[in-house]
């Protein structure tokens, strides 16, 4: 089994241990290997559909570590952040790529209420 099939096999158990919904995609340089959808998140990706030409051979993974992208609403429908990064094989090729994304919509919407409350604290003291 190799570093990508292993990471598959491990993805129920990830979704599990997370605390919120996550979006799990796991992809090689062309095509999807695994799609796992969220709650809020279903973009129906399907095993060997090809990537979107932006995201070919790793194009939005950073070599290195991990890529965090905010996404706004305007794009999908759904603001969420995206998080990339890619799996390597035991030499350090790349040989594959997980995408984690998690809705932000609570989180928006805790913050606009924290900036009216701050907005309306000020205006009352401010008199």
């Amino acid at each position: 089994m190799n570093n990508v099939e292993a990471f598959i096999k491990s993805v129920p158990y990830i979704k599990a241990l997370m605390r919120e919904e996550v979006m799990l995609t796991v992809f090689d340089h062309e095509k999807y290997l695994y799609y796992s959808p969220s709650a809020d998140l279903n973009f129906g990706h399907k095993y060997g559909d090809p990537l979107p030409n932006g995201y070919l051979n790793y194009a939005m993974v950073n070599k290195e570590g991990t890529v965090v992208v905010k996404v706004p609403a305007e794009e999908f429908g759904v603001a969420f952040d995206s998080i990339s990064m890619p799996i390597k094989d035991d030499e350090g090729n790349i040989i594959g790529a997980v995408n984690a994304a998690v809705s932000t919509e609570k989180k928006d919407a805790l913050d606009q209420i924290i900036e009216s409350v701050d907005n309306v604290a000020a205006a009352l003291f401010n008199k």
